[in-house]
């Protein structure tokens, strides 16, 4: 979006059509005043009123008009115009051709303009016949349609004494086939008094054509900026180049003020993406905080947790169980409080030794699996945990004997008497 508006601005600041202006005077013969003289497509000295050909004296040229200090003259020798090839069927000898829809633009060129034409003459009609002189690039040049004009700038045109109406030495004449530009006028001639000469004043046209030749590199500058991120872009270093520009040539300075301004509005747009980018980036690392948090409470809810342990207790041997070559060693889990045992286990993984855990107090994990011999289910350690060191099993109850003692009193048995022998009868 950021390229499109820069390109919607250059054509909106530099590509003004050059018979958008109001010209005064009449029509009458001018002769060149020095050597290389630009001619122009607009009566100015920017960008979009590009220099299209030189002439030195002592050519001649039709002047038809005046814009402020800008001559309007006919299109010289070396001045031409173009068309896109897409719209034009040239004819097979390749002199001429038919334009093939409606209001197809011509521009203004010549022999120092070769690309980059930016600056419409008019437009024409789908049926008109133009006269085709030559290709440059993906147009055709022909000649400029009546109604296309050049313009001079008078410090350097003297009119030519003796007349109006004649017409210049080696002048471009317009072909009888070639039609007018569509919305353009011709005022009709006048007859003009011969003024005298004027003063002739050196020709600046090379130090402006410099300087537009600087603003345009600096466009390139900006384009070539503008593919960078946003963040990379040297503003500043541009806004400083194109204020010395117009500093130093004040018919430019409107543009490059207009440059100055996009790029400061740039400048200004890019603090307020960075502040939000700020905002942005500490909501995330405050996203990522509250998550981390999060987290840990996730953790501690989960160790707090009681274990869910396929058996747990104190790990003995089995004295019974003690394993052969089809089945390993079996231990028992006893409950540490009462001796019970509460499960039998074995190691489901012959590299997973159970004897390491004997006499402590472990949680197991594992699967169980049935044996029919015991009628119950054995756990098939996968994993231990030791719950506490040395736990140490209580014995076998042992009897215990208490002495015998009498619920009662014993008392001695009283002697017995024996009665007396009766006497024997003798």
């Amino acid at each position: 979006m950021e390229r499109r508006a820069i390109l919607l601005l250059c054509v909106l600041g530099l590509s003004l059509p050059c018979f958008a202006q109001s010209d005064t005077g009449g029509q009458y013969i001018g002769v060149i005043k020095g050597d290389n003289v630009h001619v122009r497509c607009g009566p100015a000295i920017t960008g979009a009123a590009y220099p299209c050909t030189k002439l030195s004296a002592p050519a001649q040229v039709t002047v038809v008009g005046k814009v402020g200090d800008w001559l309007k003259i006919l299109p010289p020798p070396g001045a031409f115009s173009v068309i896109a090839k897409e719209y034009l069927t040239v004819d097979p000898d390749g002199a001429a051709g038919t334009v093939t829809q409606d209001k197809v633009r011509v521009y203004a060129a010549g022999d120092l303009r070769a690309s980059d034409f930016w600056t419409a003459q008019g437009s024409l009609k789908k049926g008109v016949r133009v006269r085709v002189t030559g290709e440059v690039g993906n147009f055709y040049k022909i000649a400029s349609p009546r109604g296309a004009y050049y313009y001079v700038h008078s410090d350097f045109v003297s009119p030519l004494s003796g007349g109006a109406a004649a017409t210049p030495t080696g002048a471009g004449a317009t072909p009888a086939e070639t039609p007018p530009v569509a919305a353009t006028t011709t005022r009709p001639a006048r007859t003009v008094t011969t003024a005298p000469a004027r003063r002739a004043v050196p020709d600046t046209s090379d130090v402006v054509a410099k300087a537009v030749a600087d603003f345009q590199a600096l466009e390139k500058d900006l384009l070539a900026e503008y593919k960078k991120p946003a963040a990379q872009r040297d503003y500043d270093t541009l806004i400083g180049k194109y204020k010395a520009l117009g500093a130093k040539t004040p018919d430019l300075k409107k543009y490059t003020d207009a440059r100055v301004a996009f790029l400061a509005e740039a400048v200004a747009r890019r603090k307020s993406v960075e502040a939000v980018s700020g905002l942005v980036k500490s909501a995330e690392e405050e996203q990522r905080r509250l998550e981390l948090e999060r987290a840990k409470l996730e953790v501690q809810a989960a160790t707090s947790q009681p274990a869910r342990y396929a058996a747990q207790g104190v790990l003995a041997r089995s004295e019974v169980f003690t394993g052969d070559s089809d089945t390993p060693q079996r231990y028992l889990v006893r409950d540490p409080e009462t001796f019970r045992i509460v499960a039998y286990t074995q190691s489901a993984s012959p590299a997973f030794d159970l004897e390491n855990y004997v006499g402590k107090n472990v949680g197991l994990f594992g699967g169980s699996k049935y044996d029919k011999r015991l009628g119950l289910y054995v756990v098939q350690a996968e994993q231990v945990v030791v719950l506490s060191e040395g736990a140490a099993l209580p014995g076998a109850p042992k009897p215990v004997v208490k002495p015998y003692r009498p619920t009662h009193r014993l008392e001695p048995a009283e002697p017995k008497e024996e009665p007396a022998p009766e006497p024997k009868p003798e």
